[in-house]
C-alpha cells in the first residue's frame, strides 16, 4: 500500500454530520496551523494534508463528504489548479476557495477559470478567510434549493427526494433512492461496490445481504425503463458501476 493509499485508508470518512467538512490542502505548517486552529473554533470540522496528490485522492474518495475545500496553489505533488481542474473535469462540484502568494490579476482568473468558487491572495485576515466560507455557505443553499439534475429522461430532485422518468413519478425505496441519488451525482465515475456500500448502506441496519447491490441494480434498471442498448446504469465488469454523462 502506498502513502497515498494507506493514508485515505486512515482517513476515510463515513456517514454525514451535521458539522461542516473542511478539506485543508496546506503544506505551509505555520499557515495550515493557524487556518485550522481558526476553523475548528469556529465550528468547522477540519482535515488537513499538505500534499497535493494526497488531497486530490482524498477529495475523490470522499466527494459527498467535504463541503468546502480550502486549497493551497503551491503544493508538493500536483498543484492547486491541477486539483481544482481535475475534480470540475470529474462532475465533482465541492466548493472551493483557493489560497496563494500569487495576487496578481491573471492568477485570480486562472483559478476562478478551472472551476475554483473563490480565490483570496495571501496574506490574509482570518475574519475574512471565515466571512468568505460563510458567503460560499449561503451561495451554494441558495443554489441548491431548486436544483435538479437531468440525465436524459431521468430527472433527480435531491430536496425532494424525488426522481422522476419521463416526467413521471416514480417510487423508490429509501435504499434505491439513495443508491440512485449517489450513481447520478457521480455520473460518469465508476463506483466500485465497496464504494457504494459505505455511502448507501447502514452496516448496522443488518439489511445489506451478499446480493445486495446486485438486486438493487436490477430493480432501479427496471423502474426507469433502463435501455440494454444505450444504459443510464452502466456495468463495469471487475470494478463496478457508473451512471452515463448524457
Amino acid at each position: 500500500m502506498n502513502y497515498i493509499e494507506n493514508y485515505i485508508s486512515r482517513s476515510k470518512l463515513k456517514g454525514y454530520g451535521k458539522t461542516m467538512k473542511i478539506l485543508l490542502i496546506e503544506d505551509d505548517e505555520v499557515m495550515s496551523k493557524f487556518i485550522k486552529f481558526a476553523l475548528t473554533g469556529a465550528g468547522y470540522s477540519v482535515d488537513h494534508v499538505k500534499n497535493g496528490n494526497v488531497g486530490l485522492e482524498l477529495a475523490r474518495v470522499n466527494s459527498e463528504v467535504y463541503d468546502i475545500i480550502v486549497l493551497d496553489v503551491v503544493l508538493p505533488g500536483c498543484d492547486g489548479f491541477e486539483i481544482c481542474k481535475s475534480l470540475r473535469e470529474e462532475n465533482n462540484n465541492v466548493l472551493i476557495l483557493m489560497l496563494s502568494e500569487r495576487g496578481r490579476t491573471e492568477d485570480k482568473v486562472k483559478g476562478l477559470n478551472v472551476g475554483a468558487d473563490d480565490y483570496m491572495a495571501k496574506p490574509f485576515k482570518i475574519s475574512e478567510l471565515l466571512a468568505r466560507i460563510r458567503a460560499l455557505q449561503r451561495r451554494q443553499t441558495e443554489t441548491l434549493r431548486n436544483h435538479k439534475i437531468i440525465v436524459r429522461n431521468v430527472e433527480l430532485d435531491p430536496d425532494g427526494q424525488e426522481v422522476f422518468v419521463s416526467g413521471k413519478l416514480i417510487d423508490l425505496t429509501p435504499i434505491e433512492f439513495r443508491m440512485l441519488s449517489l450513481l447520478i451525482k457521480e455520473r460518469g465515475i465508476v463506483l466500485s461496490r465497496s464504494m457504494i456500500i459505505e455511502k448507501v448502506w447502514d452496516i448496522e441496519s443488518g439489511d445489506l445481504f451478499s446480493n445486495s447491490i446486485n438486486v438493487h441494480i436490477r430493480s432501479l434498471r427496471c423502474k426507469i425503463n433502463d435501455s440494454k442498448k444505450n444504459p443510464l446504469i452502466i456495468t463495469v465488469r471487475g470494478s463496478g458501476y457508473k451512471f452515463a454523462t448524457e
